[in-house]
């Protein structure tokens, strides 16, 4: 005699799975959303990585600099060099200019 074959699970979500967002739409929402920069923030050109959690950027005015990305975006975002970045200004730098 063949053996049973186990119950079919079916397709319907379980409570707590109906609202879990997985990893790939989290990402895709991030990615189909269009972020406006407030006058605190600026758009930056990533020009090289050095290492760590800092990125070499460049800003509008060809002005090169060191930017820090938060711990928490570490393994959740991928930064490619040429690619852009919207910072957050310091205070010191916007007394500059």
């Amino acid at each position: 005699p063949r053996p049973k074959a186990p119950p079919s699970r079916s397709s319907t979500p379980l409570p707590h799975q109906r609202h879990a967002m997985g990893r790939g739409r989290k990402v895709e929402s991030v990615l189909s959303e269009l972020p406006e920069p407030t006058e605190s923030q600026a758009i930056v050109r990533v020009t090289g990585t050095p290492g760590g959690n800092l990125v070499q950027v460049t800003d509008e005015a060809s002005r090169t600099f060191l930017a820090r990305v938060p711990s928490k975006f570490r393994n959740v975002i991928w930064i490619r060099i040429g690619g852009y970045l919207i910072v957050e200004r310091e205070a010191d730098e916007e007394a500059e200019g």
